[in-house]
């Protein structure tokens, strides 16, 4: 809701890859994401394996931090949802939070290979 007030707007993107996230014009377009209740673990898996191989991209832990600087609260959840840019099969908003705030700031980032940056 921090990136709203400050009137950054939020738009589906039309793009096959959840990972194409792109900000332009004040919108930041994000691409479908649909989360199961198996979504937690295969992130949690991919960003371990990211994690453990310093010679693989880190696309996934990117992309898992930046939902979980994008989802802090329930109502960040929801918004994403109005906007189809997450749609919801996983359960409550709350839990979608806990989905991407899992890690306890234990993730690695690489800024210079980072597609975000």
């Amino acid at each position: 809701m921090e990136l709203r007030r400050s009137d950054i707007k939020f738009a589906k993107a039309a793009s096959e890859s959840f990972l194409d996230v792109t900000y332009k014009d004040g919108t930041l377009e994000i691409p479908p994401l649909r989360v199961y209740d198996f979504s937690s673990s295969l992130f949690r898996n991919l960003v371990v394996y990211e994690q453990c191989f310093p010679d693989v991209g880190k696309y996934i832990t990117n992309y898992v931090g930046f939902m979980e600087c994008t989802i802090a609260a329930a109502a960040d959840a929801r918004l994403l949802d109005s906007k189809e840019s997450l749609l919801n099969r996983f359960g409550t908003d709350e839990a979608v939070v806990g989905l991407f705030n899992w890690h306890d700031n234990h993730l690695h980032y690489a800024s210079n290979g980072s597609y975000f940056f």
